[in-house]
């Protein structure tokens, strides 16, 4: 059996605006079709009502600067102004014009398009970690599909 050795660097973290990312970046000239996360899944308290939490996997392609950022974005999330509860759900979001005009949450509006009807997106996750207990993970594919 062949060992591979994995680099174990830590991805740059970011904090600002009360947000706190892990980021990854790849070489300008490679091109990417896709990403996979594995996440843990929790159920933080959200006291506040306009507040939610989420742990997902973000591919970007552009830049914040201008309106030429693409997003896909794809975990769990407890938001209980988006589901009117407290449970961590499946979601989905996208952006194709850096969160100006175009993108929202799982199917509510079109422009994403779901390829596996096994999964409910939006759908509450069960078990969930807890502290010194059981640990639950989902895993996450965001691949590009090219249609004909």
């Amino acid at each position: 059996m062949a060992m591979t050795q994995r680099s174990h660097d830590a991805p740059d973290v970011v904090s600002g605006n009360g947000h706190e990312h892990a980021i990854a970046y790849t070489g300008t000239s490679q091109e990417i079709y896709g990403a996979k996360a594995t996440i843990n899944v929790w159920d933080p308290s959200i006291d506040e009502s306009n507040e939610f939490s989420l742990s997902q996997i973000w591919v970007l392609s552009g830049s914040f600067d201008g309106s030429d950022l693409n997003s896909i974005e794809a975990g769990w999330q407890v938001s209980p102004e988006l589901y009117g509860d407290s449970n961590p759900r499946l979601f989905t979001y996208w952006t194709s014009d850096a969160y100006q005009a175009t993108g929202c949450y799982n199917l509510l509006c079109s422009g994403f398009i779901q390829t596996n009807n096994k999964i409910a997106i939006g759908a509450a996750i069960s078990p969930i970690s807890s502290v010194s207990g059981s640990q639950f993970d989902i895993t996450i594919l965001i691949w590009k599909v090219s249609i004909h």
